[in-house]
């Protein structure tokens, strides 16, 4: 009896450490079985294409270069200095050339110019007069680009269409702007930054910004009837 209970212990534990063994040789498999499963679906031939395909997909979305590339040949060239002139009315004129080249060639349907700074410090705090309300300075008020008069709302922008379309070439540029009100016999300075803005016949749309500074040191400058040059 004893050597039966022995024998059938013995059976017992056989078939628990054959269990396990089994048990754990199935999960090891199992894992390698992914694995590999996993390493060929990533690095097999059929996978290598989907991911070739999917690149060259994502490829045809326009991104950040391809957006800049469209104005790679096109110049927007403006001069570092302007003719600013003063006027005893609380207005400046501006007056530039700007030159537009394009390869190929593009026609200009419109042009945009902003004025997207504008600073007087004046000398002295008592050179400004009572009436300092932002709203009535740094507004430009009439212009021409090209010599072809542009659309001005007493803001800080005014716009130019060509119809027909302008062949690119040289545009003069002529502003008359708000300033605030100030005393004659005072000195200050004035800045400003123009931002031009050019639309082309297929639609591409390059921009082009530009500082200038003009020191006050003498009277103001009587305001002419026609301060229009052209």
């Amino acid at each position: 009896m004893k050597q039966h209970l022995i024998l059938l212990a013995c059976i017992f534990s056989f078939l628990i450490t054959f269990g396990q063994t089994e048990t754990e040789k199935k999960v090891v498999n199992t894992g390698e079985e992914i694995n590999n499963s996993l390493f060929e679906e990533v690095t097999g031939p059929d996978a290598a294409k989907t991911m070739t395909v999917a690149a060259e997909d994502y490829s045809n979305i326009p991104g950040t270069t391809l957006l800049c590339a469209a104005c790679s040949t096109i110049k927007i060239t403006l001069p570092l200095t302007s003719t600013i002139i003063l006027y005893s009315n609380n207005t400046f004129n501006v007056l530039h050339s700007m030159s537009i080249t394009s390869t190929p060639t593009r026609y200009i349907r419109n042009i945009k110019a902003e004025l997207v700074y504008f600073e007087y410090l004046p000398d002295a705090e008592n050179c400004m007069a009572c009436n300092k309300n932002s709203a009535t300075f740094g507004n430009i008020l009439s212009g021409t680009i090209g010599s072809v008069a542009g659309t001005a709302s007493g803001n800080h922008q005014l716009e130019v269409n060509y119809l027909p379309a302008k062949a690119p070439g040289s545009f003069p540029v002529y502003f008359r702007v708000s300033m605030p009100p100030v005393v004659n016999c005072c000195n200050g300075t004035l800045r400003i930054c123009m931002r031009y803005v050019v639309t082309f016949d297929d639609c591409t749309v390059c921009s082009q910004m530009v500082c200038y500074e003009k020191r006050k040191t003498t009277g103001l400058i009587q305001a002419p009837i026609d301060q229009n040059p052209n």
